[in-house]
């Protein structure tokens, strides 16, 4: 059955390359995997199914290291988001060209990371109105997307740690000033 799954799964990243993903058929999905459609189905109800799975493991991995934000710097956090991605090397690739588009990374980056960044805002200051909240996130949100995506575009050449560093300090400087005047003086420090 893993054979199976990632036959399929291999299939479609290759497929996406060159074509959209409401463009690639099952039959041609099964044929690219060598697989009858009798397989497939016993696994998937569409390509879109494949898609989906992947995209879901890769961002449960982004979850699970946004979690650690609780116990990790957002440096140290940015590093592993960036390993996670060249390890998922074609997938990235193929997410931000294809299927979901660079907006739907960002789209779901963002749905992992919002929650947590208004947990600390709201720990620090809850007197921060949340359009507030929501302006400044979208703003370091979009930033921190915008430099993943082109990494990812340029070939994932530029080393982790050194992209890592600028896209935290941009990000940390973009929500503190932000929140600048809403946050108590002390609390700026670590936004």
């Amino acid at each position: 059955m893993r054979r199976t799954k990632q036959a399929l799964r291999s299939s479609l990243v290759r497929l996406m390359r060159n074509k959209s993903l409401s463009d690639i058929t099952t039959s041609e999905l099964c044929r690219a995997a060598d697989l009858n459609r009798n397989t497939f189905y016993a696994h998937y109800k569409s390509p879109m199914d494949v898609f989906e799975e992947i995209a879901d493991e890769y961002f449960e991995t982004i979850s699970a290291l946004m979690r650690d934000l609780d116990t990790a710097s957002l440096f140290d956090v940015t590093c592993a988001i960036l390993q996670a991605t060249k390890s998922n090397r074609v997938f990235a690739l193929v997410l931000t060209q294809g299927a979901g588009s660079s907006s739907d990374l960002a789209r779901r980056l963002w749905g992992v990371s919002r929650e947590h960044w208004f947990d600390v805002w709201d720990n620090k200051a809850a007197r921060i109105p949340e359009h507030v909240k929501e302006r400044v996130f979208t703003f370091a949100a979009n930033g921190y997307t915008a430099s993943l995506i082109a990494w990812v575009l340029s070939g994932m050449h530029e080393d982790i740690e050194d992209l890592a560093r600028t896209m935290t300090d941009m990000s940390i400087a973009a929500i503190r000033a932000g929140l600048q005047r809403h946050m108590p003086s002390n609390s700026t420090q670590s936004a």
